[in-house]
């Protein structure tokens, strides 16, 4: 036939776990057997199809004649759980617009593998219908100038929690974007944090918080849900180096605090912990602790520390 096409294709899920598990020729007969198992499922003597391996990580479902839609999604979900009941694999599948003429075949196959990507906010195992995708882009997530206030003092403060629930509250509005949109915005948001988190350290962020670190991810991960985890894992280690940071930082103002009013109260009879503790606004048992770490300090190499 010529005219009154459509294309669907079924695309393994967790493809690099798939090829670590798998080498060349036994990903060629597994996509073997899917194709196999999705024609035998849906043929029937109304619906004229054919399957083809794609090569990689999916392959092509070539219908020859107008179908219910909406009956043969149905049919194309129960074609998925026969493929993860017998091979054990995880697919996104997807269903193209209608192909008035042959022709427009690549163009539409094109789309249809395009729009498998839509699983990246949906999640793995859905089956996607072009008329679900809204045609017209939308506008990209930006973080709000108050949220980005926010999580700005958050990370100062250590806060992790408010940090990670600001993340999650734009996570959620980036979800309901479709792929193209999503993924730009979910790496715009990356890019933002990145900043924040470059204003509170000084020195240069590893390698893992660039551009190409993040884009990995997303092509590595496949998903919304894992990359984000991969984000929160970062954000908490980094407001964790920030705080430790800080905090031997302070921690060396105090012992040299401790130091300066040693040497000045040093002739003093009323000099002890508790004058000292008074004069810094600590505790007593701080205060005694800031004292120990500046006698160790100063104890030369081999003198007895109980001395």
């Amino acid at each position: 036939p010529e005219e009154c096409f459509s294309i669907a294709v079924f695309r393994i899920d967790y493809f690099i776990p798939f090829t670590e598990q798998y080498n060349e020729k036994d990903r060629r007969l597994l996509r073997f057997a899917l194709a196999n198992i999705v024609k035998e499922s849906l043929q029937t003597v109304e619906l004229n199809l054919e399957t083809v391996d794609m090569g990689y990580d999916h392959i092509a479902v070539v219908l020859f004649c107008q179908v219910d839609r909406l009956a043969f999604i149905g049919k194309l979900y129960e074609s998925q759980q026969l493929v993860k009941q017998y091979l054990s694999i995880d697919t996104t599948v997807a269903l193209g617009k209608q192909l008035e003429h042959i022709t427009e075949v690549h163009e539409g196959y094109l789309d249809t593998y395009e729009l498998t990507q839509e699983r990246f906010g949906l999640g793995h195992g859905h089956v996607i219908a072009r008329e679900q995708i809204p045609s017209a882009p939308t506008e990209m997530y930006h973080l709000p100038i108050e949220k980005e206030r926010q999580m700005a003092q958050a990370i100062q403060k250590a806060n992790i929690e408010t940090v990670i629930a600001i993340l999650h509250t734009s996570i959620a509005n980036i979800r309901e974007r479709s792929y193209f949109e999503c993924k730009m915005s979910l790496i715009t948001l990356f890019m933002q944090i990145r900043r924040l988190i470059q204003e509170q350290v000084h020195q240069v962020l590893p390698s893992s918080w660039g551009l190409t670190s993040v884009e990995n991810q997303i092509i590595q991960l496949e998903v919304l849900d894992d990359v984000v985890p991969w984000i929160e894992g970062k954000l908490i280690q980094s407001i964790k180096e920030i705080a430790d940071a800080r905090s031997i930082s302070r921690n060396a103002v105090l012992i040299e605090q401790v130091d300066r009013l040693i040497d000045d109260y040093l002739t003093d009879s009323n000099l002890s912990s508790k004058l000292l503790a008074d004069e810094l606004e600590l505790s007593v048992i701080t205060c005694a602790m800031y004292i120990k770490r500046r006698q160790t300090c100063l104890l030369p190499t081999g003198f007895p520390r109980n001395a």
